[in-house]
């Protein structure tokens, strides 16, 4: 039996509360930043999916491969768009990565999927549970945990023991949750050359 290769999930729900602003509609490179990723990994993965919430899908309306929170999921943080996309992708593994990571790059996504079929996440003094790969075997135990009560994903790497990554970059998986790391994130990407 083969192995259907994992799903790329894309998260873009987030609350953003600290930013003040929707983070997955924040521009870096002329596009927004879930649409970045998007062209960035598309010659890797073939199913790039967008997790949103429900009070987003006007913006996502034009947007294809978006899978809002099912209602059953929803209001529970980063769980809820990956048990949504289990949900409607069952038995498929998924890779989770949040939007707001503009730094990553591709090498950095590609070390959650070459080295192990198993749960793994990045790991820096704690999991980074949207820059993470989830098996279809753990994608099936977080959803009996979510029942019983687990909705958070740390928790859920740590009870699990999922495979610790250490990342090339720190600087690279760090999230941009405020007006000032974005502000600093753009002069990085500037620097690298990746903005003219």
């Amino acid at each position: 039996m083969t192995t259907s290769p994992p799903i790329l999930l894309i998260a873009c729900g987030g609350n953003s509360e600290h930013m003040g602003t929707d983070k997955s509609q924040l521009n870096y490179d002329g596009l927004h930043q879930f649409q970045y990723l998007q062209q960035l990994l598309k010659p890797v993965f073939a199913d790039i999916y967008f997790s949103i919430q429900k009070k987003q899908e006007s913006f996502f309306s034009s947007i294809p491969n978006v899978i809002i929170d099912s209602e059953k999921y929803s209001g529970h943080g980063p769980v809820s768009g990956l048990l949504s996309c289990k949900e409607k992708f069952k038995g498929r593994a998924i890779l989770y990565i949040g939007c707001d990571y503009p730094l990553l790059l591709p090498e950095d996504i590609l070390k959650l999927v070459s080295d192990t079929t198993s749960t793994c996440a990045f790991y820096i003094d704690q999991y980074e549970p949207i820059l993470a790969f989830y098996s279809v075997e753990s994608l099936d135990l977080l959803e009996k945990e979510f029942e019983s009560g687990n909705d958070s994903l740390r928790k859920f790497l740590n009870d699990i023991e999922a495979v610790k990554v250490k990342p090339d970059s720190k600087e690279r998986i760090r999230s941009i949750d405020t007006p000032s790391d974005y502000e600093n994130a753009i002069r990085k990407i500037k620097l690298s050359g990746r903005l003219e």
